[in-house]
């Protein structure tokens, strides 16, 4: 039965979610955890190692993009090779995605944006505090407190954070076929990361020098796809950041050293400098039921402007090989 407490348009998602029985939902989600117990990542062929025999994608200024009327698991692998990255436009049902944005604002707390999102403070709450049995003894303190206060720092929250919230979307993207495009693009069955997997609402407004390759968090060796899923209206006249790209095929990690980069993983501007001269910045706009696909090879930044203050919600999915994935980001088995 529905939580009477639940009122506002964003909440017909979360009393599904509501609906769902906690206990096993925790219970799977911990045996997903489970079962890279002891588990050795084992380096094999990825797709970026055979780009070179991929057809070209067209030349294009900006990041490259497609309906999903027109895609098929080829075009993928053309974009990568080419640009290291993909927009596929109405990918997911508009509407469905939007509801996420209360999920969103639940995990993370109220926006200024979302005081139409009311719920009970207790037992609708013990949604998202619900992350798999085993997650605690695969992250032990103070690994754990200190990737929660990261995630708070940055306005995200780990999906895992929520065993009911984890298990809706996996059956959203099943839905939505994300399991067979991954599993064809990869070459392998996919994993998710416990980690990188993503609730977000970043704080506004956003730093200047936050470029960056995820894969200086996880390792360049990996066999890695990125999907994010924009939650709301982003960048454009939206007032909402949207990302900042540089559509380059790169294979391989740029150090932050003696660059003026400010954190140790990120790109100063020294090193950005080389890409810019034969390739522009591109600033794309997103709406939701869009996706952007791309690897940890990627140069990206939330888009940094002073007007967008507005906030942006997005979740953000790293996929890896089942057999090719960094243990270090806690796999999680999709099967």
């Amino acid at each position: 039965m529905a939580n009477p407490q639940l009122e506002g348009p964003y909440l017909k998602l979360l009393e599904h979610i509501y609906e769902r029985n906690w206990a096993e939902d925790r219970s799977r989600l911990t045996e997903r955890l489970a079962y890279f117990n002891g588990r050795t990542p084992a380096p094999g062929p990825r797709p970026l190692d055979t780009e070179d025999e991929q057809p070209r994608w067209p030349r294009t200024a900006h990041a490259p993009e497609i309906n999903v009327r027109n895609f098929n698991n080829g075009v993928l692998r053309s974009a990568m090779a080419t640009y290291g990255c993909l927009i596929i436009r109405d990918y997911f049902n508009s509407a469905e995605v939007s509801q996420y944005r209360g999920i969103i604002d639940l995990a993370l707390g109220p926006s200024a944006s979302a005081d139409e999102v009311q719920a009970g403070s207790g037992s609708v709450m013990e949604v998202f505090q619900n992350p798999p049995m085993n997650f605690s003894d695969l992250l032990p303190e103070p690994k754990l407190s200190r990737s929660r206060g990261f995630h708070r720092e940055g306005g995200s929250a780990m999906c895992v954070e929520s065993a009911s919230v984890s298990e809706q979307l996996l059956d959203f993207y099943g839905r939505a076929g994300v399991k067979d495009l991954v599993a064809s693009y990869l070459g392998e069955p996919p994993c998710l990361s416990a980690l990188k997997w993503v609730l977000r609402r970043p704080k506004t407004p956003t730093r200047p020098d936050g470029w960056h390759q995820d894969g200086a968090f996880m390792g360049g060796e990996i066999n890695s796809l990125n999907m994010w899923i924009p939650v709301s209206r982003c960048g454009g006249d939206s007032g909402a950041p949207s990302m900042d790209i540089i559509p380059k095929r790169l294979r391989h990690i740029i150090g932050a050293e003696n660059d003026g980069a400010v954190f140790d993983w990120s790109v100063g501007e020294q090193s950005l400098a080389q890409f810019l001269a034969d390739t522009q910045i591109s600033t794309p706009s997103f709406a939701p039921g869009d996706v952007f696909f791309f690897d940890h090879f990627l140069l990206h930044r939330t888009q940094y402007a002073e007007h967008f203050t507005a906030p942006r919600y997005a979740i953000e999915t790293w996929f890896f090989g089942e057999k090719n994935f960094p243990k270090s980001q806690l796999p999680l088995r999709w099967s």
